[in-house]
């Protein structure tokens, strides 16, 4: 009988599900050994949302390749995810091709419209209505899914983390002359509106000293900083792996999936490498979701994808839950360039 592990799924609840049934061995489908495993044909129950999404197409995918562009339920690990789903179903559905059914862009032009009115229209009394359908805590339906998003997105750093920041001087610097800047010299940035200052911090050196965009021979001053008490972020480098779609219900599906593509493309705009060219203005949708995490009070700061790399970068919104080493100083020797 073959066995698949928590090493198979993304999918956190999935993993709960197979701890919960107490057997360790080697997997079937991804060669992991000693974990946690269960027999496939245990999870069809938690795969029963996949006929409320998929809709049979003779010119469509493979069943799981649709269910892994929408959930991105399956690790690359996995050799033939095909072969895990075909065991995990006991019809055989999975011989089918499928479609989507359902709509997952509810938000799509909602968003564009929204991104046009806090730049050009109103940016303190919004009349869009992505914006009273999904961030005005008067819908409650709306929010609470969203809320339920943003609960399986978080992510905890606690004080053993190691954070870096880095800053260009020509002038000696010290520990002091290392956090956020005063507001009054606060300027726009990714996540944070003029005149409000946040923390931006790297999850190791190389990405934080490519983020402060270094010229050859300029002086760079970088410092560790480590949290005193755990804070509790949202975690948005990867919207889709992270969530479950497992504690909704059917009705509910499109709803999430819209949100999750909201919030895929807001973590894209994140992560573009800034343009020098750019105004003010572009900053102003990624911050106004920024304000709105923060608004929530359950919610320290974000993670995104660095531009430069593998690094993720760490938003804070409060600067002052921080011990800063004395930075180490670095000269910049050169630069590469990659172009196409």
């Amino acid at each position: 009988m073959p066995s698949c592990c928590i090493n198979c799924f993304h999918d956190n609840e999935l993993k709960k599900f197979i701890i919960s049934k107490n057997q360790f061995g080697r997997c079937s489908y991804c060669s992991s050994r000693d974990t946690s495993i269960c027999s496939p044909n245990l999870l069809e129950e938690k795969f029963e949302f996949l006929m409320m999404v998929l809709e049979e197409d003779p010119n469509g995918e493979e069943a799981s390749d649709v269910i892994d562009r929408l959930f991105s339920l399956f690790s690359h690990k996995v050799r033939c995810k095909g072969s895990l789903l075909k065991d995990i179903n006991s019809s055989d559905s999975y011989k089918l091709r499928y479609s989507v059914r359902i709509s997952t862009d509810h938000y799509k032009t909602g968003w564009e419209e929204l991104c046009s009115e806090l730049k050009h229209t109103n940016r303190f009394f919004l009349k869009n209505d992505i914006y009273d359908h999904l961030f005005s805590l008067k819908n409650e339906r709306a929010s609470s899914r969203l809320f339920t998003i943003l609960e399986q997105l978080e992510q905890r750093v606690i004080p053993e983390d190691n954070l870096y920041r880095a800053r260009i001087s020509d002038e000696v610097l010290t520990s002091k002359n290392m956090g956020a800047p005063p507001p009054e010299l606060a300027t726009s940035g990714r996540a944070n509106p003029k005149g409000i200052s946040y923390v931006y911090l790297a999850d190791n050196i190389d990405t934080c000293i490519s983020e402060v965009r270094p010229y050859k021979g300029s002086n760079i001053y970088v410092s560790l900083f480590n949290l005193q008490s755990e804070m509790t972020l949202i975690d948005l480098t990867e919207p889709r792996k992270k969530f479950s779609i497992v504690p909704f219900s059917d009705s509910e599906y499109d709803e999430v999936l819209s949100i999750i593509e909201l919030l895929e493309s807001f973590s894209s705009q994140l992560s573009i490498p800034i343009k020098p060219h750019l105004s003010e203005l572009d900053y102003i949708p990624t911050q106004f979701l920024c304000e709105y995490f923060k608004s929530l009070g359950t919610y320290d700061g974000i993670i995104f994808n660095s531009s430069f790399g593998k690094g993720k970068n760490y938003v804070f919104f409060n600067e002052n839950n921080f011990l800063i080493s004395e930075p180490t100083s670095y000269q910049l020797e050169d630069i590469n360039f990659s172009y196409s």
